[in-house]
């Protein structure tokens, strides 16, 4: 029997998520406050409301705001500096160049970096607060070379599920163990790092909305993979 959850308009959400109207059609692409629990945000793929649900954003009070205002100018003001760094650089590199090179350095330029972030940011950015545990991932990833670990999703990617599915984490030495692990793994993402390792945050299998489970890393630069 096919459970009904509410959606935006009084239309319902079948078990899989996906809206049996089309009414929202116009609604983008992301996370959305759900129309039957202000405590939560609904997932929306552009085409229907999906089962992916996480936590709404804390109202902050004015004084928490205004602070986390202060520290952001304060951010974006070192960022300015860096970029205006960066950007000298360049400008002092490609001068010595012919005009074939500096066009192509123009070009290379244009693309958008990922993010530069350590493990601590991925952790942050996936797992539930109060469920990591380093090394408890051993028996699911047993050909990671530098240690495993394993989290609770932040995204409560099954309808009615009481928290997130386990998201397990890795690094790999040889893509060959890569594979063998992931034989045994659904949706995942991964990032080859500067020491020539690669990094895995891996899903159970038949994990419903896994691409919203993983989709912040994107913004690290990881690729991610989707078995649903």
């Amino acid at each position: 029997m096919t459970k009904q959850n509410s959606n935006f308009d009084g239309n319902s959400l079948n078990d899989s998520g996906s809206s049996d109207s089309t009414a929202d059609a116009g609604v983008p692409e992301g996370w959305h406050a759900d129309p039957s629990d202000s405590s939560i945000e609904r997932w929306w793929d552009g085409k229907g409301w999906t089962g992916a649900t996480r936590p709404a954003p804390v109202q902050q009070s004015p004084s928490t705001y205004a602070h986390k205002t202060a520290r952001t100018r304060i951010a974006v003001a070192v960022g300015i500096a860096i970029v205006a760094t960066i950007a000298g650089l360049v400008v002092w590199t490609v001068t010595g160049n012919d005009e074939q090179e500096g066009s192509a350095a123009a070009d290379a330029s244009t693309s958008a970096p990922a993010v530069q972030s350590s493990s601590d940011d991925w952790f942050a950015a996936i797992c539930a607060p109060g469920t990591f545990d380093d090394g408890g991932a051993y028996q699911s990833l047993p050909n990671s070379a530098d240690g495993t670990a394993q989290c609770r999703s932040k995204v409560i990617a099954i309808a009615g599920r009481a928290s997130g599915p386990m998201v397990y984490i890795g690094s790999y030495d040889s893509q060959f163990k890569l594979e063998q692990d992931l034989l045994r793994k659904g949706s995942y993402a991964t990032l080859a790092t500067s020491d020539g390792n690669t990094v895995l945050f891996a899903l159970p299998r038949e994990v419903p909305g896994s691409r919203s489970v993983l989709y912040p890393l994107e913004k690290f630069g990881f690729g991610i993979q989707v078995r649903d």
